[in-house]
Formats: C-alpha cells, sequence, structure tokens
C-alpha cells in the first residue's frame, strides 16, 4: 500500500513537471538593445538664417535617458512587452550603454516602443545613489540628462541639459526585424543629435530660453537601427 502511494505521488510530480516544461517556448530568440549615438559633434550650417543663434558648434559628452517599458509589435501587432526602469545612453568614454536583452518567440517585428518616463510617486527612492539609476532617483525626476559644451566665436561654455519631459515613442523598423528560433539579433536605439539639438540648419544652446524648443524635438530624436545577427 505504501509503495502504491509512493508510485502515486511520484507519478503526480513527473506530470507536473512535465506540463511545466511543455509550456517553455521552443522557438525563442533573444533580442539584445543598446544605445549609441549618430555624432557627437554638431556643427553650424553655413546656410543658418540671420535670426540664427550665435552657437558655432556643440559637442556631447553624455546623453541619458531613463525608460519605463519597452514593447515590440510584430506584423500582425501582437505585442510583446518588458518592465524596467532602462537606462538608454551614450558617454564619449564608454560608448552606448546596453540598455536590455529580451527572450521573444520566433517572428517578424515591425515596431518597438518605449516609454520616456520619469519615476512615479516615491518610486525613485530605492534608486536613491544607485550606480546606473542614482542621478534620476530624486525630487526633480527628471527623465533626461546631457552635459557637453558649445562654440560661441571661440569662447567655451559647458552646459549641463535637465528635462522632466515624458514621451510615448513608438519607432517602425526601416526593414521587419525577422527572429529565428535560437538567433541572437542586435538592435540600437540611436540618438540623432542634430535632430535633437538643432533647429533647421541653426544649434539651439541648451539654455533655459530655449528649453520648450528642445523638448519638442525628443519624439523624433531617437531611432531604432538593426545591428547584426549571430
Amino acid at each position: 500500500m505504501k509503495n502504491y502511494i509512493i508510485f502515486i505521488i511520484l507519478s503526480g510530480i513527473l506530470l507536473i513537471s512535465c506540463t511545466e516544461d511543455s509550456t517553455e517556448p521552443s522557438n525563442s530568440s533573444t533580442l539584445k538593445i543598446r544605445a549609441s549615438i549618430d555624432n557627437p559633434l554638431l556643427t553650424k550650417s553655413k546656410k543658418a538664417g540671420i535670426l540664427a543663434t550665435n552657437v558655432d558648434s556643440m559637442r556631447i559628452n553624455s546623453f541619458r535617458a531613463i525608460i519605463s517599458s519597452i514593447k515590440l509589435n510584430d506584423s500582425v501587432e501582437d505585442e510583446k512587452k518588458k518592465t524596467g526602469p532602462f537606462l538608454v545612453g551614450y558617454t564619449d568614454k564608454d560608448g552606448g550603454y546596453v540598455v536590455t536583452e529580451m527572450s521573444l518567440p520566433e517572428g517578424s517585428y515591425e515596431k518597438i516602443k518605449f516609454e520616456l518616463h520619469k519615476f512615479p510617486g516615491n518610486d525613485w527612492k530605492p534608486y536613491e545613489g544607485d550606480g546606473v539609476f542614482g542621478d534620476f532617483a530624486n525630487e526633480k525626476k527628471n527623465t533626461i540628462l546631457a552635459s557637453g559644451t558649445y562654440y560661441i566665436k571661440g569662447e567655451t561654455y559647458p552646459f549641463e541639459f535637465e528635462s522632466n519631459q515624458t514621451e510615448n515613442l513608438s519607432l517602425k523598423f526601416r526593414e521587419p526585424l525577422e527572429l529565428k528560433s535560437g538567433a541572437v539579433e542586435e538592435i540600437v536605439l540611436e540618438l540623432t543629435a542634430s535632430n535633437l539639438f538643432m533647429s533647421g540648419d541653426d544649434i539651439l544652446p541648451p539654455t533655459t530660453e530655449y528649453q520648450k524648443e528642445i523638448e519638442k524635438n525628443i519624439h523624433q530624436s531617437i531611432v531604432a537601427v538593426k545591428s547584426y545577427t549571430k
């Protein structure tokens, strides 16, 4: 009788184990996401008009943005989501940050969406002093931090740009991202600095006067670029 009971228990454990294993996706692939910048040096165009600012050039030493979630949409609009926070950024010393890594079903993906959002409420407190998110974990609740230098007639002006602007960005890949079972793909969230800190042919100094104009450019300043296949 005891042996019969033990057999029933072991059979139950084996059945549960097999059931759990069967739910794991057998056709998953890995998507790595990193950040970069197209060109950290901006130069004023000779086409800049009469009302242009006096900035001749600008160098961006670092750019960081905090995002709360990443979503990918396939060709039939099924959505896969991963929550953060995540850091999108670049420094002239370290290059671009690795944002995150996701396991996704194989398929054809056409869009990536992410939410540029500040920490809600007091959710920033656990990250206070954190090596990655610490500069965003305070009462200011910034979503973007950038630093660098701009130049006017040979004079150097270091800058620290802060913004607590929030955005929901939906980026369509230039070509569908084809994920195959077992493959590793990488995409880059690339900051187009000229789209952020320029208006037409003119460089916008990152000062209070031009804060709102720069913030209006955020939605067009990041693009998603397929990198390589391993």
